[in-house]
């Protein structure tokens, strides 16, 4: 349900401020066209096993470029799975860097990694991720190489940003269905 223009939006608890937000496009049809306006609906994250909102790491280079992949193509499908998107170069904190990528690494439920452009700090997160058995999405921009060490794992390449959301959002789904859920 939409919320009226004006009104607060208040949680629960201390993790009150971690909301999911959607869009709700009615009416779409072929090719994704929204033939109504689109509203903004907010609902909270769902709660794991220990009460806290479940989330998701996103490991992606830290660039302008990716901008659209995040806020388009992967926030959209992970907050329609209920759960909360976390990027490190988004995140609040004081102290080390790595520190707080392993607390949220092993604080999340999945992790979504972008391995275009091959950045180290996206391998290095990808590998920590696996070494603490969290299960992990790999996606890739067509076109671009995959590095040796994962070279055989599962990987999504997308084409465009539709293309990755409908990619993203089924495997998401099938991946809540029998690790998460």
């Amino acid at each position: 349900m939409p919320i009226p223009a004006g009104d607060q939006v208040r949680g629960r608890g201390r993790h009150a401020p971690l909301f999911c937000a959607r869009l709700r496009r009615s009416g779409a049809g072929r090719g994704d066209r929204v033939r109504d306006a689109e509203r903004l609906v907010v609902r909270p994250a769902k709660e794991g096993d220990d009460g806290c909102p479940r989330t998701c790491f996103v490991a992606m280079p830290f660039d302008d470029e990716f901008d659209d992949v995040f806020h388009y193509g992967i926030q959209p499908v992970v907050c329609r799975h209920t759960l909360t998107c976390v990027r490190i170069d988004e995140d609040v904190f004081v102290g080390d860097v790595s520190d707080r990528i392993h607390e949220k690494i092993d604080a999340a439920d999945v992790v979504i990694a972008d391995m275009t452009g091959a950045k180290p700090n996206v391998y290095y997160e990808v590998g920590y991720a696996r070494r603490a058995h969290k299960p992990t999405i790999l996606i890739c921009s067509a076109g671009s190489r995959l590095e040796f060490n994962v070279q055989g794992a599962r990987c999504l390449f997308y084409e465009h940003i539709h293309d990755l959301e409908a990619q993203l959002s089924r495997e998401l789904e099938g991946l809540l269905l029998s690790h998460v859920a």
